[in-house]
Order: C-alpha cells, then sequence, then structure tokens
C-alpha cells in the first residue's frame, strides 16, 4: 500500500532531562504487514514483520546515519532525520505530537528493529 508515513526522532535535552519529539512526514512510501506466528511446537506466538520502503527522491535531504546523528548539538539534530533501532516510524501523517495527548505505545505497536539502506 502506498501510504505517508511519520518518522519519530527523540532529541534529548540534558539540562531538562527530557526529549522532544522531531518528526519527519514522508508521502509516497510503501507499508506492507505480514501476519505471521514465530516458535515451535504448540507454543507459537503471533509475531507482525512490518516493511517500509521510504523513496530516496524524498527522503535523502537531511538523513544522517545514528552515529553522525547522535554526535550533533540538539540544535542541529532538528534539522535531520535518522533510524535507530527502537524508535518509532508511523503510518499517516503526524507534523508535530502534541506532548499532552501523546500516550504510551500498545504493547503490539510497530517498533523499527532493522534499519537498511540501498545505495
Amino acid at each position: 500500500m502506498t501510504t505517508t508515513v511519520t518518522v519519530v526522532n527523540l532529541i534529548h535535552d540534558p539540562k531538562a532531562d527530557t526529549d522532544t519529539p522531531k518528526c519527519w512526514v514522508f508521502p509516497a512510501c510503501s507499508w506492507r504487514e505480514k501476519l505471521d506466528t514465530s516458535g515451535t511446537g504448540t507454543s507459537k506466538d503471533p509475531e507482525r514483520t512490518t516493511h517500509i520502503r521510504i523513496p530516496a527522491s524524498v527522503c535523502t535531504l537531511g538523513y544522517l546515519p545514528y552515529v553522525q546523528w547522535a554526535a550533533l548539538p540538539a540544535a542541529e539534530k532538528a534539522k535531520h532525520w535518522t533510524l535507530k533501532r527502537g524508535w518509532k516510524v508511523v503510518q499517516g501523517a503526524v507534523p508535530t505530537p502534541d506532548r499532552r495527548r501523546v500516550r504510551p505505545p500498545r504493547k503490539n505497536a510497530p517498533v523499527l528493529h532493522r534499519v537498511g539502506h540501498l545505495g
């Protein structure tokens, strides 16, 4: 399915010891979910795999690998986006999250586990 995808980066403020979300919205992305089970025998657990492809034409501007992004000061981090294991990628457009309305993620919410880059 072709959809808009939002990558949420967390910018840490060490003085306040808080994380501020910065959202990057990318249109015309591919989003595919596969429901399956994992395990063997009779003890199988449900498993959901989500494949997301962000076209290079919309995502290369401002992207930095996480190691380079993490070394930047907070003001510079807001100008670039990255992917990190465990961070959120949301289906749909979330331009600016309202901190008063942000809820903890669902137990089964999609979480970024692997980051791949096609050169």
